[in-house]
Order: structure tokens, then C-alpha cells, then sequence
């Protein structure tokens, strides 16, 4: 890229202490297919080698800014990223993952084709304990309802409907529009600030565009923050708090209750019980009894939408002993002997043998689902081509 090329994407990267991932995920950003990019790299105070990577990759590629801050959390250094964005768009990868070589270019044709504030993709979940790959297909999206997620903050329905897309690393975004909304990513949370980001800035958003290709990969590593004694556990009912304040400002609280109540009630469990280490389970449950209001309570007694876990250990909360052993029954002795097993290496063996067939024909799913997104794009190029020369209406 020439100095006098536009900067076309800016790729934010947050790091702190992932110095044994950090060259993959910066090689696959520096050979990307699209050259007009800026990749800010903002070393969030890590103790390890990662800023020394960062330096010395700085020093092979001029595109590349470090940054070096006190550690002060994810949100804030995406938020110096998106303060220094220099390009048309803007791109979030967390420093343990790696993406696709062509997603820079896929995107920022898509992204310009629909001109949107937003554009959403699917991506891959790798389990490098076991060389496994997932697909993480976004419910809800495909190129046949892109009519629909045009005007969005017009249309409740459709919003409502991507709510559940929330990752942050599964979306590029129009700068401006983080101008335009004064936008940013709430500062303060260590886990589930991309929850309150993605629900305010779908909800500003006047076009949502789709690219239903796998672009992402997603490093699923155990040990990780949420599974440590350190975390705190009730950061996930500090993020619904927040949240449910930034929707009574907007006066949007009451159109998206049942979504907001939904979402809560999940990541209350998932998020707020299994995930955490187990000594903190019983902080977790004594602040869910505490902050669930009325309107939760009648969302549960209805059952609607409510998985079978989720349906138990309501019921536990504010059931009687009956509710009580049914749940911890459940969770003893079925799901903790196989937690124990699994961490001595007992489920390699299932793992590959449920996906030694999955794993096949998940990539041909992922090529032909490719080749369509190429076909796609080589369409979409073509009508902006001829959106610059007048011989097409926008």
C-alpha cells in the first residue's frame, strides 16, 4: 500500500498476555488480500512478551500501529482504536483469534455494496484442544432477507430478531456511524461489553448489511477469564443493569422487554452460573434471587422460550426442595462426572468420534457456502462499479 492509498479498513486488536496466539492472528491480518488497511494494535498492559511481538511486527510492516496503555480492559482499547481509525471501516479481532485471508476485501465490498453501518458474517469455532472446528452460523441471516435489516431502527421486529448475534468480532462497522452516535464501548466491564454495545448500536443503525461466509476463527480456550477465581462473578447482572438504562433512555425498554428478559434469564444461567468457577456459584445464585424483578418471575412462570435448563434452575431459585434436587441432580450427577472426565482427557475420544463426520461435511458446507459468497461479491463489485459512473441508481 502506497502512502497516498486510501485506508480502506482499520482493524482494531486489544491485546493483553496471548503472546503464544499473537503472531497467528497478526499474520493473518498483515496478509490480507485487501492491502488498504491500518491494523491498531493496543497492548492493554500485558506482562508478557505481546508488546515485543507487537514491536517487532511494527517494525516489518508500516501499517501496523502499537499502542501501549496501562491495562484498563478491552473496552478501552477499543476504543483508542476506534479514537485513531483512519479508514472507511472498522474492524474488532481479539488478539487469540485469527480470520480468513480474503475478509478484509469480502467485507469492504459487502459493506459498500449495501452501504451499511453494519455488516454481519458467520465464523468458525476451533477447539485447539481437540482440532475441532464448529460452524457459528448467525441465526436469522441470509442474503434473501437483507430487504428486511434496511431501516432497521424503523422496523422492531427485525431488530429484535439479531439481537442474538451479539460477538463483536462477527461484525465490521461504518466509522462515521460511531461518530455520528457518539457510540463507544462501555468502559468499566471486563465481560459482556459487547452485549450492550451490540444491542445500543443496532438499534441506531439504518442499514444492517449480511455476508453469510465464514471469515472468523474463534479459539475456544479453556481456563479462560471467565473460568478463573479472579473474575467477578456478578459482572453479568452489572451488564443487564446498563443495559436496561441505556434502553430507558432511549424509551425503548418496554419494546424490547420480552428480548431484553429472554436474554437476560440466558446469560444469567450460562454465563453467570456454568461458566464461572464453582467456588462463586453460590454468590451467583444469591444475587440472581436478589435482582430478578416481577416481570422476570411472570416471564418464567409462562415457560415460554425457556430451554429445559434454563426452565430447572428458575424453578430451583424459587422452588421448594422438590425443584431444589431436581435441578442439582441434573448438574451433580450428570454434568459435573463428565466435567471431571473431560479435564483428564477422557472426552477426546467422543469429541472426535461425534464430529470425525461432522467435521467433513462442515467443510464442504463451508466451501460451497463460499462460492456462493464469491459469486456474490463478484456481482456486488460490479453494481458499484457502475453505481460511480451514474449507469445504475444507488
Amino acid at each position: 500500500m502506497s502512502e497516498t492509498s486510501p485506508i480502506l479498513m482499520s482493524v482494531v486488536i486489544p491485546v493483553y498476555n496471548v503472546e503464544k496466539y499473537l503472531r497467528e492472528c497478526l499474520d493473518s491480518v498483515i496478509n490480507q488480500t485487501l492491502q488498504e488497511i491500518e491494523i491498531i494494535c493496543v497492548n492493554d498492559g500485558s506482562t508478557d512478551s505481546s508488546l515485543a511481538i507487537l514491536e517487532e511486527y511494527a517494525k516489518k510492516d508500516s501499517r501496523i500501529r502499537a499502542v501501549n496503555q496501562e491495562n484498563s480492559g478491552p473496552s478501552v482499547a477499543r476504543n483508542v482504536g476506534i479514537n485513531l481509525a483512519r479508514g472507511k471501516y472498522v474492524y474488532f479481532l481479539d488478539s487469540d483469534d485469527h480470520i480468513d485471508l480474503d475478509l478484509c476485501r469480502m467485507t469492504y465490498i459487502t459493506s459498500e455494496y449495501y452501504q451499511s453501518d453494519i455488516l454481519m458474517f458467520d465464523l468458525i469455532v476451533y477447539d485447539y484442544r481437540f482440532r475441532l472446528e464448529k460452524m457459528k452460523d448467525m441465526p436469522h441471516l441470509r442474503f434473501s432477507d437483507i430487504d428486511s435489516y434496511c431501516g432497521l431502527n424503523r422496523r422492531n421486529k427485525e431488530i429484535a430478531s439479531l439481537f442474538p448475534n451479539v460477538w463483536t468480532p462477527m461484525k465490521v462497522f461504518r466509522t462515521d456511524f460511531f461518530r455520528e452516535n457518539h457510540l463507544r464501548f462501555p468502559e468499566g466491564i471486563h465481560q459482556g461489553e459487547d452485549l450492550i454495545f451490540h444491542w445500543i448500536s443496532l438499534i441506531k443503525a439504518d442499514k444492517v448489511g449480511v455476508l453469510p461466509a465464514h471469515l472468523m476463527f474463534y479459539r475456544n480456550r479453556p481456563n479462560s477469564i471467565m473460568q478463573t477465581k479472579s473474575v467477578k462473578s456478578t459482572q453479568v447482572f452489572t451488564v443487564f443493569q446498563k443495559l436496561k438504562k441505556e434502553l430507558d433512555s432511549l424509551g425503548l425498554y418496554e419494546t424490547y422487554k420480552n428480548n431484553y428478559i429472554r436474554q437476560k434469564l440466558y446469560d444469567y444461567y450460562y454465563s453467570g452460573y456454568c461458566r464461572v468457577h464453582r467456588s462463586k456459584r453460590a454468590e451467583i445464585l444469591r444475587t440472581a434471587i436478589e435482582s430478578l424483578t416481577e416481570d422476570d418471575w411472570n416471564y418464567i412462570n409462562t415457560g415460554r422460550y425457556l430451554e429445559p435448563d434454563l426452565r430447572r434452575f428458575y424453578k430451583m431459585l424459587r422452588g421448594g426442595v422438590t425443584a431444589k434436587l431436581t435441578f442439582y441432580f441434573g448438574w451433580y450427577f450428570v454434568r459435573t462426572p463428565w466435567e471431571i472426565l473431560s479435564s483428564l482427557g477422557a472426552g477426546l475420544w467422543k469429541n472426535n468420534l461425534l464430529h470425525v463426520f461432522a467435521k467433513r461435511f462442515s467443510r464442504k458446507y463451508v466451501q460451497r457456502n463460499r462460492e456462493l459468497c464469491n459469486a456474490v461479491i463478484n456481482l456486488q463489485e460490479e453494481i458499484i462499479e457502475l453505481r460511480k459512473h451514474d449507469k445504475i441508481e444507488q
